[in-house]
C-alpha cells in the first residue's frame, strides 16, 4: 500500500467519532465523548482542536494529538504541547504515518504562537521522538504507597495469584506502615495546622498558596484558567486538602483518585518548590489524605514536588528499585523547542537539564 493514498490532515469537525473508535482499536479501551470534550474541544489554552489526523478512503487510521498546557519559569509565560494518545491502527503501522503527522504538527505549531514541545512518552514512540527532534531530559522516578500489593501483580488485585500476594503482603505492609508511622505522626503533629478537605477545587486559595511560591523552573502555571480546567477530567475525581495555621492557608494538597485504575494521584502540591522547610506542612496533609485514602490500591507522587525523607516515612518507595522497577517504568521527560529547533535555551533556561525542570503528575496528560 503506498503512502500517497493516505491523507494527512488536521482534524475536522466530525471526525470525533472515528477518533474515538481508533482508540478503542489500538488502546482497547473506550473513552467517552465528555473525556474527548474536556482534552481538547474546552482545552482553554488553544483555539481548535490540536489533532492531525491520517485518513484512508474515508475512515481515520492514524492520529496524533497534543495536550495544550501554559508553562511558566522565571516570571515567562511559555505555550507548550504535550504530544499523547498517539494511535496507528494496525493495519497501517510501518507507514511513516507517526513521522508524517508529526512533521506537519511541527511546521504548523512552530508558525504559531508555541514555545516548546514536552511529554514523557512510553518505550514505543520514545525511538520516533528522538528521531524527529526530541532530547532526554531525565528520567523522573514516581514514589508509590503499596496499600495492596496484589495489584503491582501482573495478574493484577482480582486474580487469584493477585489475592494470595496482597493476603501476604498486606500483612507485611501493614507491619511496615506501623513502624515508620509514629515518625510520620510526630512529623505532622509538629506542623502546628489543621487540614480541611474540599470535594472540589478552590481555586483562589490554591492560586494563592502557588503565586506565594511560585518555582523559577519550567512548570504548568497554575492561575485561574489552569484550576478552572485541570480538574475537569471526567475520568478521574478530585479532593483537595489546604493545611492552615490558624487562618492562614500554609500548604495544599490535590488527589485524583481512579476507581478504575485503583491509584490516588497526588496530583498537585503547595508550597510547589518542595524543600525540607515546608517538610512538615507536607506530612501532615500526607497524614489526612492517606487516611481518606486507605482503601485505594496504590497512592502515587512525582519525585520532587514532596521531599524524599517524607514520602519515606509514610512507606512510599520510587519505581527505579526493586520490586516496583519489576513492574513499573519511571516516566521519562523529554522536550523540544518550536521557536528554533537548534535553539534548546529559551530566556536562559536549558530544555536539556533536569534543573529547568520541576513537573508534578498534574503536567501529565493522562489524569
Amino acid at each position: 500500500m503506498s503512502s500517497d493514498e493516505y491523507t494527512v490532515r488536521p482534524f475536522r469537525a466530525g471526525d470525533r467519532q472515528g477518533y474515538l473508535r481508533l482508540y478503542e482499536t489500538v488502546f482497547g479501551g473506550r473513552k467517552d465523548r465528555r473525556w474527548f470534550a474536556w482534552k481538547y474541544e474546552d482545552n482553554p489554552y488553544v483555539d481548535h482542536v490540536p489533532i492531525y489526523v491520517t485518513e484512508r478512503d474515508g475512515d481515520l487510521v492514524g492520529a496524533r494529538s497534543f495536550f495544550c498546557l501554559r508553562l511558566r519559569a522565571d516570571g515567562h509565560t511559555y505555550e507548550s504541547l504535550q504530544p499523547c494518545d498517539t494511535m496507528v491502527h494496525p493495519d497501517h503501522q510501518r507507514k511513516g504515518l507517526f513521522t508524517r503527522m508529526t512533521e506537519r504538527a511541527i511546521e504548523r505549531y512552530a508558525d504559531e504562537s508555541f514555545d516548546l514541545f514536552f511529554d514523557f512518552p512510553n518505550e514505543k514512540s520514545l525511538p520516533g521522538n528522538l528521531k524527529l527532534g526530541w532530547e532526554v531530559v531525565e528520567t523522573i522516578p514516581t514514589y508509590y504507597r503499596i496499600q495492596h500489593p496484589g495489584a503491582f501483580t501482573p495478574f493484577g488485585d482480582e486474580s487469584l495469584v493477585g489475592r494470595v500476594v496482597d493476603g501476604v503482603g498486606a500483612a507485611a505492609m501493614s507491619a511496615y506502615f506501623d513502624l515508620r508511622g509514629a515518625r510520620a505522626r510526630r512529623l505532622a503533629r509538629s506542623a502546628g495546622v489543621t487540614v480541611s478537605r474540599y470535594d472540589a477545587i478552590p481555586a483562589e486559595t490554591l492560586v494563592s498558596l502557588y503565586e506565594e511560591y511560585v518555582p523559577d523552573r519550567f512548570h504548568a502555571c497554575r492561575d485561574e484558567t489552569f484550576y478552572g480546567w485541570r480538574y475537569e477530567n471526567p475520568e478521574y475525581e478530585y479532593t483537595t486538602y489546604v493545611a492552615r495555621r490558624g487562618d492562614d492557608p500554609v500548604g495544599a494538597a490535590v488527589v485524583g483518585t481512579s476507581a478504575r485504575r485503583g491509584v490516588a494521584n497526588l496530583m498537585d502540591v503547595h508550597p510547589l518548590t518542595g524543600g525540607s522547610t515546608h517538610g512538615r506542612v507536607y506530612a501532615a496533609l500526607l497524614r489526612t489524605l492517606l487516611r481518606d485514602a486507605e482503601d485505594v490500591p496504590i497512592v502515587a507522587v512525582r519525585r520532587g514536588v514532596v521531599p524524599e525523607p517524607v514520602l519515606s516515612s509514610f512507606g512510599f518507595f520510587p519505581d527505579t528499585t526493586v520490586p516496583l522497577s519489576q513492574f513499573t517504568q519511571p516516566a521519562i521527560l523529554v522536550a523540544r523547542p518550536l521557536t528554533d529547533e537548534h535553539s534548546w535555551t529559551i530566556d536562559g533556561k536549558d530544555l536539556t537539564d533536569p534543573a529547568s525542570w520541576v513537573v508534578s503528575i498534574c503536567e501529565k496528560d493522562t489524569t
